[in-house]
This record gives C-alpha cells, sequence and structure tokens, in this order.
C-alpha cells in the first residue's frame, strides 16, 4: 500500500531530495548559529557576568532603573541591585 512518501516501503528517510540551484552567484552567505546569537542577546540582556556596580543602563538593568525609585505619598522605595538565582531559576530585586 502506499505510503504518500513515493518509493512505497515506508521507509521516510531512504533518500534525501536533492536540491537544485538556479542562482547565478555560486557564493552563498553562511547562516548564523541562530542559537549563538539568542545566547549572546540574552547575555548582553541580564549581564549576569559584571558586577552590579560595571553593569551598563541596558538590558534589565535598563528596566529596573526606568521604573525605579517609585515614590507615593508614604514612602519612596528605590533598589540596590538585583541578581538571578540560578538554583530556582527565579529573578529578584533587592529593596
Amino acid at each position: 500500500m502506499p505510503n504518500g512518501n513515493g518509493n512505497g516501503n515506508g521507509n521516510h528517510h531512504m533518500r534525501e531530495r536533492e536540491r537544485l540551484d538556479f542562482s547565478k552567484i555560486q557564493s552563498s552567505i553562511q547562516i548564523p548559529n541562530l542559537i549563538e546569537v539568542q545566547k549572546k542577546s540574552y547575555q548582553r540582556f541580564l549581564q549576569m557576568d559584571l558586577l552590579p556596580s560595571e553593569r551598563e543602563d541596558g538590558g534589565l538593568q535598563s528596566v529596573f532603573s526606568s521604573v525605579f525609585p517609585i515614590q507615593d505619598f508614604e514612602a519612596c522605595r528605590s533598589w540596590i541591585s538585583w541578581t538571578i538565582r540560578l538554583e530556582t531559576g527565579s529573578a529578584s530585586a533587592a529593596t
């Protein structure tokens, strides 16, 4: 009974399709490692490898500095630094 893959034996991974190239320029652009791009972006966002005093005003540091200090009629809330606890996977801000 045919299985829809054209070879009738049920093995979907038997033969790869040949890719045809109709381009006039033979060189191609190398595709970046997208996992590495995402990991580096996340590292720049967190800046975990830097001390709190060394962090640039970007990423998560920028988020906290744009929100704090929070002032209301009774008090002014500010933050000192933030840390990420890898063993629990949670982020916390010290107030």
